[in-house]
Order: structure tokens, then sequence, then C-alpha cells
């Protein structure tokens, strides 16, 4: 006579459970390594919104201030927004400017306070 066993169900069952609860952790992992990568890989163009941005406001702030002698544009990489085409909110006690990279959407402003 030959045995049945009834176990084989559960194996199979279990081999599931466990490959669907391992895919899991590895998405998560991957999830939060993909998160990582791209906050890094942003890091390097907002540095360089950064230095675009004050190149920019100090090119504004010299020409307002000497208007007899006057300096040409800074020469930035092609894909961050040129000095004359960015816009500058003057007030009262500071000027604000911002840096675009355009490609990325990474915006960073830098202000001086004029009081």
């Amino acid at each position: 006579m030959i045995k049945i066993k009834k176990s084989k169900g559960q194996v199979f069952l279990m081999s599931v459970l466990l490959l669907t609860v391992i895919s899991l952790a590895g998405l998560i992992v991957l999830t939060i390594f993909n998160r990582q990568l791209k906050l890094s890989y942003e890091v390097g163009h907002s540095i360089r919104a950064v230095f675009a941005a004050d190149s920019c406001l100090e090119w504004k702030l010299y020409n307002d201030l000497h208007s007899s002698r006057r300096l040409t544009e800074p020469i930035l990489p092609s894909d961050i927004q040129k000095c004359s085409q960015s816009s500058y909110l003057v007030t009262r006690n500071s000027i604000l400017y911002s840096a675009l990279i355009k490609d990325l959407n990474i915006s960073r402003a830098l202000e001086i306070k004029t009081h």
C-alpha cells in the first residue's frame, strides 16, 4: 500500500509565502536605495545652482551699485538659466535671486540683506 503524504500542499504554500516575503523585503530595500541614489544625484546639481545664483547675484549687485562701470554677464553652463533671463526680487531690505537648472527643475535662491 502506498501512503499519500498530505504535507505536499503545505510545503508548496509555505514556499510561496516565503518567496512573497523575500520579494517584498527586496522591493522595500530597492525603493530605499533608489531614493538615496536620486538624492545623491541631485546634490551635485543643487551645488551648481547655488554657485550660479551667487555669481548672478554678485553681477547684478555690482552693476546696480556701479552703473558707470558695468560688467558683462557671467558665463554659466548651458543647462543653467542665464542671469539676464532670471528674475530678481528687490525689496526695501534685500535682493533675492534664484538660479534654475532647466532640465531638472532644481532651483536655489540666495538673498542679500541691503540694510
